[in-house]
């Protein structure tokens, strides 16, 4: 069963029960408002680090201390699936949010200062990198092609089109960081470049495999081509939401790209 409570409860709740090991991780945590005192929550610490005279929105510094409790077997897998608690950050993540919203202040978690009592400054957080963004190499050339593509574009589909780039281009800058934002970007930018516009019915040929769409013409009975037409459409949209159609907006031949059968399009 999944658990559906937030990582700062669980953690709490696990620690109540008493004999599990933890360790003890400290972290920096910018503001630019002034607030004084303190809380202790549980095993959650969060304090003035900096005692100096500030200027109205100048950054402060605070301290995160808390206590996490540690997995019997931290390197254990679970099986992937497609419930599950998942917001894109941690224990210390959720303090922070929690603080901003309760508070009203601009609160920043910054890095790990130290863990279990033995200093230590990570200059950047641990997380992961979006590999096909870094993997490869690009031609600056290329863009010459494309930006032809976009001057072709109807005029009345480049406010939604500029807006849908930009809101794409914000989910590149932080989808290491908040990978649930990015997720969001990427929706909204979706639904800013369809808006109003009607894909009308959505054909096994939008989805531009040739070879695909040819394998299924080949069947000879009708009703069985039909229902196999519509299996593949529907385990696409389950797979990839939205169906990689060449519907409106139309602005003409589009350049030739590389396409890879069965491949996500990475962000």
């Amino acid at each position: 069963m999944t658990d559906e409570k937030m990582f700062f409860i669980r953690n709490k709740e696990d620690l109540e029960k008493g004999d599990v090991k933890s360790r003890v991780t400290e972290y920096e945590v910018i503001s630019d408002a002034h607030i004084v005192g303190d809380v202790t929550y549980g095993p959650y610490y969060l304090t003035i680090w900096e005692f100096s005279i500030k200027q109205e929105g100048e950054e402060r510094k605070f301290c995160l201390r808390l206590r996490e409790s540690i997995p019997s077997d931290p390197f254990s897998v679970g099986t992937a699936r497609r419930s599950g608690f998942y917001h894109g950050g941690g224990i210390p993540d959720e303090l922070v949010a929690l603080a901003s919203l309760f508070l009203r202040r601009r609160f920043k978690l910054g890095p790990i200062v130290r863990e279990d009592d033995i200093p230590r400054l990570y200059g950047k957080r641990e997380g992961w990198i979006d590999k096909p963004l870094i993997m490869g190499k690009s031609n600056l050339g290329d863009l010459s092609k494309w930006l032809e593509f976009v001057e072709r574009l109807e005029s009345k589909y480049h406010l939604r089109f500029i807006l849908a780039v930009k809101l794409y281009h914000q989910a590149l800058l932080i989808i290491e960081e908040h990978p649930d934002m990015a997720y969001l970007n990427l929706i909204s930018a979706i639904e800013v470049l369809c808006d109003e516009a009607n894909i009308g019915e959505v054909k096994l040929a939008d989805l531009n495999d040739a070879e695909l769409t040819e394998l299924v013409a080949s069947v000879k009975d009708e009703d069985l081509r039909s229902k196999i037409e519509r299996a593949i459409l529907k385990q696409y949209f389950r797979n990839y939401g939205v169906p990689n159609t060449r519907s409106t907006p139309h602005c003409g031949d589009e350049p030739e790209i590389e396409t890879r059968r069965n491949t996500p399009v990475a962000i």
